[in-house]
Parts: C-alpha cells; sequence; structure tokens
C-alpha cells in the first residue's frame, strides 16, 4: 500500500459513519463508568494486598485498548502533517545558549 493509498484508507475509516459506532462502543466498554465497573468487580474479588496491583493491571489494560482506537487518526496525522521540529535532533542546551545571542555580522 502507497503512502497516499494508506491516506485515503485511514480517512475513509475515520469519517465512515461505522468509525463512529465503533467508537460509541470502545467509549462503552472502556471509557470511564465501565473502568470503574471493572475496578468495583475487581476488589470485590481480592484481598487487601492484591489491590494495588489489580487495579494497575486494570488501569494499563484499559490505557492500552484505549491507545488502540486512537491509532488511525494519529497514523493519519502522521502521514499527512509535516515533521514537527521536536522530531529533528535537538541542540545541545549549552550549544544553544552558545549561539543564541549571536547576530549575523553585517555584509560589506
Amino acid at each position: 500500500m502507497t503512502p497516499d493509498e494508506e491516506k485515503q484508507a485511514l480517512r475513509d475509516l475515520v469519517e465512515s459513519d461505522g468509525w463512529r459506532l465503533y467508537l460509541d462502543q470502545i467509549e462503552a466498554e472502556t471509557g470511564p463508568r465501565a473502568f470503574q465497573r471493572a475496578i468495583d468487580a475487581a476488589l470485590e474479588t481480592c484481598t487487601p494486598e492484591q489491590e494495588r496491583g489489580m487495579t494497575s493491571r486494570i488501569s494499563e489494560a484499559f490505557k492500552r485498548a484505549r491507545r488502540l482506537v486512537l491509532w488511525p487518526e494519529e497514523r493519519l496525522r502522521a502521514l499527512t502533517e509535516p515533521p514537527k521540529p521536536a522530531d529533528a535532533p535537538a541542540l545541545n542546551s549549552e550549544l544553544y545558549r552558545q549561539f543564541k545571542g549571536m547576530r549575523h555580522a553585517p555584509t560589506p
């Protein structure tokens, strides 16, 4: 698939009615209410010592699921927007300070 074909496929996906339905379902299954239900259910079945680990694992699972939902739009943005300066190599901060105040000498 060429980059242009990939961009078009992703645009078609995120602009479709089906995508909006899919997002609604993801929100229902991984949104704040679903997250709270999962935490409550887990806490009913574990000991106090297990609670911290259990909530951390549930939280990480929900975060991973939600990151997957963001992928099509993030990938489309990466394909269509020019690279940001942050993608370029960062200047050493000391080097930056040294050159920051310099001015070009006038040309005769």
